[in-house]
């Protein structure tokens, strides 16, 4: 159409053959100057749209190609950047799909969600599942509880753990660490009884045995405790275990008290059960020793760590030391407590299993400062698990050997 009003406008009626010039345009006699005129601007604007719609278009394609790569990024369809894809020659099957094209997958895309969720609602577990991420079934997390043993008796003794750990079909391994126990539950004679409680604390009436179902299982002689001989003193330890089902999970036992039986069946030893994460460390308050009365005014706090190999750091940071005291002995005691000094005994170790380490040789010393402070670890084994060394006194020295510091070490759960 433009080039007939161009023709048109230049040369006017073909039968003519007069040429004129109409307005400085060369045309012929009849011509229509004014139609050349029109077509050569139409021709312009026609050359600038098309230019500028090429360009918007090419514009519109980045664009909508970015917001498609977005799309199946949030859906997890992305392709790995790995992968490169291949494009043969002549061929159309590879070939990048349009704009159209492409909001027709999306739309299809979206139509095949809804029908998989017609109501709309979208869990968290539903998107991971279709991102294609391996789904942890459920109660796989292995969840713990821990209580730290004390006596309920004045005439007994036990310091330990009692720890349980849940399996996923629901039951539990509750296993003991202790020391101090009767020594009526030796290997070889009946067991004595551990049960969790339906009361929550160890203060008073720890009530009923915790259980849902036909009949108890702490009334059963496998979920019982025995105890050995592990240093040739007594049969006092116990590192027993068993699997148990009470009928409650985590939340159930959580904050309810686990009782130690006698083998009269007397109440003995209890800890109310926490959730815990970590291991349990032993920590003591040091004080002045019993029976001082020098110038030295000792205190801080003594910390052990168990490692998995039952070695632990043994760490302090104390002051009111006597001034640069070097390799002055830091030592775990056989007595369990500090009110005088014929209760704190000498060293502890397991005689049957090491040599004493805590010695200079095996290290067991530290170093204080010019204003008689001292903060380090070293790393020990004395035989000893956490729930034997727990309840037992700690000493420290000086030079010549004098004891100058006291503290009991106490079960913390972190």
């Amino acid at each position: 159409f433009i080039w007939y009003m161009v023709q048109s406008g230049m040369q006017g009626d073909h039968r003519s053959t007069s040429p004129v010039v109409h307005n400085n345009f060369p045309t012929k006699s009849r011509g229509r100057p004014y139609l050349f005129l029109i077509s050569h601007i139409i021709m312009k604007f026609g050359i600038i749209a098309t230019t500028a719609y090429l360009l918007t278009d090419s514009t519109h394609a980045k664009l909508d190609a970015a917001d498609h790569l977005n799309r199946r990024q949030r859906r997890g369809l992305k392709r790995p950047s790995n992968t490169k894809k291949k494009v043969r020659s002549g061929s159309t099957s590879d070939a990048r799909p349009d704009s159209k094209t492409r909001m027709l997958e999306d739309s299809s895309l979206s139509i095949s969600n809804m029908a998989a969720n017609p109501s709309g609602v979208f869990s968290k577990s539903s998107k991971k599942a279709k991102s294609g991420k391996s789904q942890k079934p459920p109660g796989q997390k292995t969840k713990t509880l821990t209580a730290i043993l004390q006596p309920l008796q004045q005439e007994s003794d036990p310091s330990g753990t009692v720890t349980v750990r849940y399996n996923p079909d629901a039951h539990f391994l509750i296993s003991l660490d202790a020391a101090g126990l009767d020594l009526d539950c030796a290997d070889g004679m009946k067991s004595c009884k551990m049960a969790i409680k339906n009361g929550m604390s160890c203060d008073m009436d720890t009530g009923e045995d915790r259980w849902i179902g036909i009949a108890s299982p702490w009334d059963e002689p496998s979920t019982g405790y025995l105890t050995y001989d592990g240093t040739g003193d007594g049969a006092d330890f116990s590192n027993s275990a068993s699997r148990v089902s009470n009928g409650y999970g985590f939340e159930g036992n959580v904050g309810h008290a686990v009782v130690l039986y006698a083998q009269d069946d007397t109440p003995y030893a209890c800890g109310v059960l926490k959730g815990s994460d970590e291991a349990v460390t032993l920590e003591a308050e040091v004080g002045i020793y019993p029976g001082y009365a020098g110038e030295l005014d000792v205190s801080g706090k003594i910390e052990v760590v168990y490692e998995t190999d039952q070695t632990f750091k043994y760490k302090y940071s104390l002051s009111g030391l006597a001034e640069n005291c070097n390799d002055c002995g830091i030592h775990i005691h056989a007595g369990k407590s500090c009110a005088s000094p014929e209760l704190v005994l000498g060293h502890g170790w397991n005689s049957v299993k090491v040599q004493d380490l805590w010695t200079k040789p095996g290290g067991a010393v530290y170093n204080s400062d010019s204003d008689g402070n001292a903060d380090g670890f070293f790393n020990i084994y004395n035989g000893y698990s956490i729930g034997q060394n727990m309840g037992h006194a700690v000493v420290v020295h000086t030079a010549d050997g004098s004891r100058v510091g006291c503290g009991v070490l106490e079960g913390i759960i972190h």
